[in-house]
């Protein structure tokens, strides 16, 4: 038979299925919904009902998207991540501009997120190249929202992005790339999009002034430590707990080329003061400290591991 009406069928019911699942909070029905535009897929393809098949793959990407948003995991971002990708492979750019445009805003706020959940800086990366080109096909003068909705996305990627990788400058790009993209708001013609873009810039700056305040202190205390030394103060006190780890670090950086004039303490958890985890936290300190031996090691206060293993620990590391 014909399996063109059931493959319509099964895009209506998905269509159904997502405005009733965008309304509530659980994922079943957005699950529903991805399930029924799948089943239609297996019938439409680029080549048979053309129109049908952008339609369904572009709201199969939506749907995912919508799910990776709610979820916290990134699966359901990377199949939205995919299913734009095939939409963009089997469309024209010059066929569509627009809606072109408009796809690759969708990719590259899924990659933006996908970015957030992630360790690597390469998706946001590509959300940033996705927003660009989608970029060129809005015009300020002739489409100034999706123009400036577009440049506040990509000053978004810009500062999360120069966070994840400590780059000042890039997050001082991404603040003025926002201020850009707020002169087109009207707040009394665009008060919904004025909004969102006021959020965007309040984030933006919120993240480059706690970098510049962690960067600032952090030179002020290497400072304090380097005159200390000048004047003879020999002992410095850190520990594996005092800024997780970023306090041994910044001691490495005033004791640099001075190793032997400073006597360094550090100090394990009780958490970590197992026989095994004292020693794995000694050498956790020391790559922190860029040393190869502290002056004194001391268990932090009593937890619930013995002290004897703790202090076999302590005679294991003095030994070696």
């Amino acid at each position: 038979g014909n399996p063109l009406p059931w493959a319509t069928t099964q895009r209506m019911l998905g269509k159904a299925l997502f405005e009733l699942g965008s309304r509530e909070t659980g994922p079943e029905t957005l699950e529903e919904a991805v399930g029924a535009y799948r089943e239609a897929l297996e019938v439409l393809t680029p080549n048979f009902d053309r129109a049908n098949w952008i339609d369904t793959q572009s709201s199969l990407a939506i749907a995912y998207y919508m799910l990776g948003v709610r979820d916290t995991g990134p699966w359901y971002l990377r199949e939205s991540i995919v299913a734009s990708q095939t939409l963009l492979n089997a469309i024209k750019r010059r066929e569509d501009p627009l809606y072109w445009a408009n796809v690759q805003v969708s990719l590259g706020n899924a990659l933006r997120i996908l970015g957030e959940r992630q360790a690597s800086p390469v998706p946001f990366e590509q959300a940033i190249a996705s927003f660009r080109v989608a970029l060129e096909e809005y015009p300020r003068a002739t489409y100034p929202v999706s123009w400036a909705n577009t440049m506040g996305n990509i000053g978004v990627a810009q500062w999360l992005l120069g966070s994840r990788v400590g780059n000042v400058a890039l997050i001082e790009e991404g603040v003025a790339t926002v201020r850009s993209s707020n002169e087109v708001y009207d707040r009394d013609r665009n008060p919904n999009d004025w909004a969102s873009g006021q959020q965007r810039l309040g984030l933006a700056l919120w993240r480059l002034g706690t970098v510049r305040a962690d960067r600032d202190i952090k030179q002020a205390a290497i400072a304090a430590l380097q005159r200390g030394l000048d004047l003879g103060l020999s002992h410095i006190d850190t520990a594996e707990m005092y800024g997780s780890g970023e306090a041994e670090e910044v001691v490495a950086e005033a004791v640099a080329g001075k190793r032997d004039t400073a006597f360094i303490v550090s100090k394990v958890l009780p958490s970590n003061a197992s026989r095994r985890g004292t020693i794995t936290a000694c050498e956790r300190s020391l790559r922190r400290l860029k040393t190869d031996r502290l002056d004194c090691y001391l268990l932090h206060w009593p937890g619930n591991h013995p002290l004897a293993d703790t202090i076999a620990a302590f005679e294991q590391l003095k030994a070696e």
